[in-house]
């Protein structure tokens, strides 16, 4: 705009909506934001983004006590270009339908609700979860155990579903009665199973349910692996470092969270294209907690 005898100015609004067309907003739901793999899917992020001239803004939607549309209005005032977003579902999924009904791409990482067609980068939990029980398996166990953390994620019931088809491929049979699937374990009821022999090895949804398991049952006085092998899922940065180093499946967070960026970017280039989901896969990591069943 013009202003007689000063001359030519950029308003505050276009100097905004122009230094902001390159930035990315990551939505996360999350009481921790400094967890380890989470600052692993940033880093990744932030590395394709940064590779592509775009900035990255992180934005906790847990401090927010569910006014999330009020911090994504904002950001989408500000021209953002993309949100990558890692919900907290179904507690709170109103804000996922929220974010896909704006003109914004938008991209989910690690976990998506049902009834959304969405783009999505994650790990491959089926077959992740598949191959670790399928190492039990082939280690001699049989009556192996499930044990859940927040079952009604996508991704621990894709964990589920590939501990049940390793059973019933090896022609194993999945018992009620060792499927753990409440968010308040119940350690005695799991403890005894393991003293009638009903139990020999247990495939947890993910390191942090397999670390509160394995602390638990030591005070019990069951010993880990030689009573119960236990099978994580993550490598998280404490699992080679436990009370009994863990075995486990390793998730490639950073290279889930460039995957994210990158299906972005493609979809910022070109709005028309296809609902998409990338599974990378997860790595076989042996350590202390599961052992050879002497028969």
């Amino acid at each position: 705009y013009r202003v007689k005898g000063k001359g030519s100015f950029v308003s505050d609004n276009q100097r905004r909506q122009a230094a902001s067309n390159d930035l990315v907003a990551f939505l996360i739901t999350a009481v921790n934001i400094h967890d380890a793999s989470i600052m692993k899917f940033i880093m990744g992020i932030q590395k394709k983004l940064s590779e592509a001239g775009h900035s990255l803004i992180v934005e906790n939607l847990m401090n927010y006590e569910k006014n999330e549309r009020i911090v994504i209005d904002r950001l989408v005032e500000n021209r953002v270009a993309g949100f990558i977003v890692y919900p907290d579902l179904p507690a709170n999924p109103g804000y996922v339908k929220y974010v896909a009904g704006l003109n914004v791409p938008f991209v989910l990482i690690d976990r998506y609700p049902k009834g959304l067609p969405v783009n999505f980068a994650g790990c491959n939990n089926r077959d992740g979860a598949m191959q670790g029980v399928q190492h039990l398996i082939g280690i001699g166990h049989e009556k192996i155990g499930f044990l859940a953390y927040s079952y009604h994620i996508s991704a621990e019931k894709e964990r589920y579903e590939g501990y049940v088809e390793a059973m019933q491929g090896a022609g194993l049979e999945v018992d009620d009665g060792l499927l753990f699937l409440e968010e308040t374990a119940d350690w005695n009821r799991i403890a005894d199973r393991v003293r009638s022999g009903s139990m020999t090895a247990i495939f947890c949804v993910n390191d942090m349910r397999a670390h509160q398991l394995i602390d638990s049952l030591t005070a019990m006085g069951i010993r880990i692996p030689e009573d119960l092998s236990v099978m994580g899922f993550d490598d998280a940065e404490f699992a080679q470092h436990a009370k009994v180093p863990l075995s486990t499946m390793r998730q490639p967070f950073h290279d889930i969270g460039y995957t994210a960026a990158q299906m972005l970017l493609d979809i910022m280039r070109n709005p028309q294209a296809q609902y998409t989901h990338i599974l990378l896969g997860a790595q076989l990591v042996i350590r202390n907690s599961t052992q050879r069943l002497e028969k």
